[in-house]
């Protein structure tokens, strides 16, 4: 292992850690009084730490002239997902975001996130010859179903999603002119998705003056 690859998992690895520290300190009151069980987020946590350090082995060990053969397919599949995490997806506090298989649950919109790296690192690379406007209306023309899907329930996510997309254009050609529309458009885009619910708005507004916002306990 390169001296940069054992740097980037031990920062992995520490961050990963102080997370489920922070985790267990945040709930493990409520996993004794809900489940019986202290360490019952920190656990679920752990596992799918695990099982996500064990997927980043794996890919490292893979050729990534391979990852851009199957970025298409990949990319489809996240399409798909998050597609039917609308239609079968399980609800929790109004919000229709997860999945589940069998005793496993996950987020169609964090699989959404490398599915579109792949994607993009390939046709940017594949692009790299033409016109700057070209490639940015071929990104975009690319990515927006995606961040439509997951934006309608996971705003947050899909602005992360779209902004992986105008950092890769940026990358691969560092010219600031045609980023003033896109900080225009993406404005409008952000705009028109908090107007059409209601409670993102109300998040906006308690994250301005939470104390107007505090539940009396009393």
């Amino acid at each position: 292992m390169e001296k940069e690859d054992s740097i980037l998992l031990l920062l992995v690895l520490l961050l990963g850690g102080f997370g489920l520290a922070v985790l267990y300190s945040a709930s493990s009151y409520n996993g004794q009084v809900r489940f019986g069980d202290s360490a019952w987020y920190l656990k679920k946590q752990l596992f799918a730490m695990t099982l996500g350090l064990a997927v980043m082995v794996g890919v490292s060990h893979v050729d990534y002239h391979a990852l851009k053969r199957i970025s298409g397919p990949v990319y489809l599949l996240s399409i798909a997902l998050s597609g039917a995490v609308l239609l079968f997806g399980d609800a929790y506090n109004g919000s229709r975001r997860w999945l589940s298989i069998g005793p496993l649950s996950f987020q169609p919109a964090e699989f959404a996130k490398p599915a579109v790296i792949l994607l993009l690192a390939g046709l940017v690379d594949s692009m790299h010859h033409k016109h700057q406007g070209a490639m940015i209306a071929a990104v975009f023309g690319m990515v927006l179903p995606i961040v439509a899907l997951v934006g309608t329930n996971n705003l947050s996510t899909a602005v992360i999603i779209l902004g992986i997309a105008v950092i890769m254009i940026f990358i691969s050609n560092p010219r600031y002119l045609p980023f003033l529309w896109m900080i225009f458009a993406g404005a409008i885009f952000l705009g028109l998705f908090l107007s059409l619910e209601s409670y993102r708005l109300e998040r906006l507004a308690i994250w301005r003056n939470p104390q107007l916002y505090v539940i009396d306990s009393q």
